[in-house]
């Protein structure tokens, strides 16, 4: 079983080639398109992460983290990590490196640019 955490009607529609698969989606827009394309799909915040109580084979997680600033994305990934079975996997798609900041990070509201470290220090340490 996959869970996609946003984005999730065309990356529901991907992972299901391989298995089943499940979505959350923050919004009820996309929530209700989702189920009219018959794709599993709940709607919900990666805040509430806490309250799944099933695991995952692959948990992806895309253009939610930058959203939020560090210590809440620790609390959200640590939350990722336990729904996510022994030996599963966890893919994040997220902008990096601050020197990369500009006028889209601005105009969407980018909180946080990540690094390979702060990953290693969440995950890890």
């Amino acid at each position: 079983m996959y869970l996609v955490c946003f984005l999730t009607n065309q990356h529901i529609l991907e992972l299901e080639k391989f298995g089943d698969a499940e979505g959350l989606e923050y919004s009820d827009y996309a929530s209700r398109l989702c189920k009219e394309n018959k794709h599993k799909c709940f709607q919900g915040s990666v805040l509430d992460l806490k309250k799944i109580t099933k695991k995952y084979q692959l948990v992806t997680i895309f253009d939610v983290l930058y959203q939020f600033e560090k210590d809440r994305v620790s609390d959200i990934l640590l939350n990722v990590k336990n729904l996510t079975e022994a030996g599963g996997f966890i893919m994040i798609r997220k902008p990096a490196f601050n020197i990369a900041f500009g006028r889209h990070d601005i105009e969407v509201g980018t909180k946080t640019r990540f690094t390979k470290k702060d990953f290693i220090e969440i995950f890890y340490e």
